[in-house]
Order: structure tokens, then C-alpha cells, then sequence
């Protein structure tokens, strides 16, 4: 198919062809969990943009770390744990009934949740705005409505702090 003279012709083009960043390189096996978990996907350019976000939003390595602990899912669950030392016990360290994944850890873990709805509450009290109940807002920061931008900027940071205190 090529003509021509140069005989590393093929390894240039194979080389230059492995360059390209494509959408499946990028969609890394966390973001599948949580679509998994969310029952829907999120997209590219959301991971994208909580990504930079919290490249710029503060110079805090604790918020920093936090959330790259979220988008990694680095928190050591209760089931993980059990991986690591067999000997430990799977279930969930605050309802002590249900299989202490990393998700229901977060989000389906029934003390967790009336905590979230307290939570909440509170944030839609301090901002006299209503606040979707969506795991990606109160877990990841992703914002499915539109905020005023001082709004978005407060409720991040309050989420932020309230998600640093739950993994203490």
C-alpha cells in the first residue's frame, strides 16, 4: 500500500498513530465505577472540568487530595480492607449491618444518607438555593443545574470540607 523509498515508513507511521490521545485511552476504570454506581455516565468534558477545577479552585493539598481521593476511589472501604487483611470485618463501619463497599461507604449507607439530607438542607438554607440530590454533586462536585457562580464556588468548598471530616 506504501510506495516510496523510506523502509521505516510503517514504524513512523505506527509511532505517530500511538501519539493520539483517543476518548477510550482516556476513560480510566474509576469513572466506569462510578458510572456504574451512578447508573449513568458521566461525561469527558465533566471529568474534565472538575479536574481543573481543582487544579485552580485553592492551593489546599488537603481539598486537593480529597478529591483525588474521591475520583480514584483511594478511601480503603471496609470490603477492601478485607482484601488486604483477610481478617478484618467487611461491613459497613456505620450501619454495621450492610457490606461496607466504598460507595455505600459514600452514598447508600442509611446513616450516611439521613446525614446528606441534613447536609443538604443546610447548604439550601445558607444559599437560599434548591440543590439537586445527585451523588455526583455531593461526592465529585458535579453540578448537573446552573449556580450563580459565588453559589457554586461556596458549595464546593463546603462539600469539600464535609467530605475531608467523613473520611477522618
Amino acid at each position: 500500500i506504501l510506495l516510496g523509498q523510506d523502509k521505516n515508513m510503517i514504524s513512523k507511521l505506527y509511532n505517530y498513530l500511538l501519539e493520539f490521545e483517543l476518548v477510550e485511552e482516556i476513560v480510566k476504570g474509576p469513572m466506569i465505577v462510578w458510572a456504574r454506581n451512578f447508573g449513568y455516565n458521566i461525561q469527558l468534558e465533566e471529568w474534565e472540568e472538575i479536574w481543573q477545577r481543582n487544579l485552580s479552585i485553592t492551593k489546599s493539598v488537603s481539598y486537593k487530595k480529597n478529591l483525588y481521593k474521591m475520583i480514584y476511589r483511594w478511601h480503603l472501604a471496609p470490603s477492601r480492607l478485607t482484601k488486604i487483611y483477610p481478617t478484618a470485618n467487611p461491613t459497613c463501619w456505620k450501619c454495621k449491618t450492610n457490606h461496607g463497599t466504598f460507595y455505600h461507604l459514600w452514598r447508600t449507607c442509611p446513616v450516611i444518607k439521613i446525614f446528606w439530607i441534613k447536609i443538604k438542607t443546610w447548604l439550601e438554607e445558607i444559599t437560599q438555593v434548591g440543590l439537586e440530590w445527585k451523588p455526583e454533586l455531593y461526592l465529585l462536585g458535579i453540578f448537573r443545574k446552573d449556580y450563580p457562580p459565588k453559589i457554586k464556588y461556596l458549595i464546593i468548598h463546603i462539600l469539600t470540607a464535609i467530605r475531608i471530616s467523613l473520611a477522618q
